[in-house]
């Protein structure tokens, strides 16, 4: 297929705000459609509000997700129309989590939901869950509007990460405080970051990172004050590859996001690592402590 984005134009047109300004939720809806089509092509079908809001946007609590909702479906509409396609509706793979089926915003998009029977409701999202997860032309879909497949979602990591989470050992006082601190006080990696930071976070690759700002991609290094001359040199090319590896899971993501990292020490450079650090590229916050 050489027509690659042939339809990406639409996603910008139907997030349009009255003021003909294109947002965040055109961001956002590149970020979802992809989850989507992940979760329809794996038959992923009691997924949550929250889980697309965190494995799509990387936020825990996210009360917006119903408008890039309905963008996707006009898009998907809007897309079939001008390709004569019949492709499904994938906004019923989510469900209300204490319910256990769409929330009744999906009338928005499926005139009369709102007022049916639970049962009837259920009824619905089972035929149309049906269509999603054995339609077979998901990846054009995404091929039309530019987009990358989200190859593996959070779900499918769970199990790389625990084969991981026993295996790194002890850790000094020092070192937790400091990364607990970091992790609730972006603030001082004078960085634009609004989420909360988590701490030993396991990547593919079987490494953790000290703190991780997953809405942002950003990823922190972090060594006590007084730390050898030589971790503090480990650190800094641990940084380096922290950073190819968490651009290496955007891509598998279908997120294509560039990562940020920082390293964080308790102490003070010293000149050579300060060369290397430099020479790298690595930005280090020096001297901080809870």
């Amino acid at each position: 297929m050489n027509d690659f984005g042939k339809y990406a134009y639409l996603i910008d047109e139907v997030c349009k705000t009255k003021n003909n300004k294109i947002g965040k939720t055109a961001d956002n809806v590149r970020k979802i459609l992809p989850v989507l089509i992940g979760w329809a092509k794996r038959g992923f079908t009691d997924k949550t509000y929250s889980d697309l809001s965190y494995e799509a946007l990387g936020y825990k609590i996210y009360s917006g997700i119903g408008l890039p909702l309905g963008c996707v479906y006009s898009i998907l509409e809007k897309l079939g129309k001008a390709e004569n396609e019949n492709i499904p509706n994938p906004n019923l793979l989510v469900n209300s989590k204490s319910q256990g089926i769409p929330s009744d915003g999906l009338s928005w998009v499926l005139n009369g939901y709102e007022g049916k029977s639970y049962e009837k409701k259920e009824e619905i999202k089972s035929q149309k869950n049906h269509r999603a997860t054995t339609y077979k032309n998901w990846d054009w879909v995404l091929h039309m509007l530019g987009l990358k497949e989200c190859v593996i979602t959070d779900e499918e990591t769970s199990d790389i990460s625990k084969a991981f989470s026993g295996g790194f050992g002890g850790e000094g006082e020092e070192h937790k405080a400091l990364k607990n601190f970091i992790a609730s006080n972006p603030s001082v990696l004078k960085h634009k970051i609004i989420s909360k930071g988590e701490t030993e976070h396991i990547l593919l690759s079987g490494d953790r990172l000290d703190v991780f700002f997953k809405a942002e991609n950003v990823a922190v290094e972090v060594k006590p004050k007084f730390s050898p001359e030589d971790d503090v040199t480990r650190g800094i090319f641990q940084c380096v590859k922290y950073k190819a590896v968490l651009e290496a899971e955007s891509i598998i993501f279908g997120d294509y996001k560039d990562a940020e990292i920082f390293l964080v020490i308790g102490g003070k450079l010293s000149p050579k690592n300060r060369k290397i650090a430099n020479d790298l590229g690595i930005k280090v916050y020096e001297n901080i402590n809870p």
